[in-house]
């Protein structure tokens, strides 16, 4: 199985970056920790059935939550709440993040920004 190991940016916690990038790599991503950072694992294919599969032995770290603090950080709480709301994303202790999820919730959390700004903007005009 060819797993991707990438770096992470801080040292605590993956930033939004590194997860939509590692979901690039692959079909899932998984969170472990090695006693100093977590660091991101993109899955690989499996050599006998060709699928996209990952894990990593005895990790419990919940990569789903990871993902969606990662998520608030770079928006905001309320949009990764809707977010996980409607893509039904919750605790999942040991299981990797499907890669679809991270894109979905990219796309989703772009667009509710890109919203934001219109009304920003709007709020502006009507202050004039």
């Amino acid at each position: 199985m060819d797993i991707n190991k990438l770096s992470t940016a801080g040292p605590m916690t993956p930033s939004f970056d590194s997860f939509v990038e590692a979901a690039g790599k692959g079909a899932g991503i998984l969170v472990s920790q090695d006693g100093r950072q977590l660091d991101i694992l993109a899955e690989g294919k499996s050599p006998m059935s060709g699928r996209q599969v990952s894990w990593v032995q005895g990790s419990e770290t919940d990569s789903t939550s990871i993902f969606l603090h990662a998520l608030s950080q770079r928006y905001s709480s309320s949009i990764a709440n809707a977010i996980a709301k409607e893509l039904g994303l919750g605790p999942a202790p040991g299981k990797p993040l499907a890669s679809r999820l991270v894109e979905q919730s990219a796309e989703m959390a772009r667009m509710a920004g890109v919203a934001m700004e219109g009304v920003d903007f709007l709020n502006g005009l009507l202050k004039k």
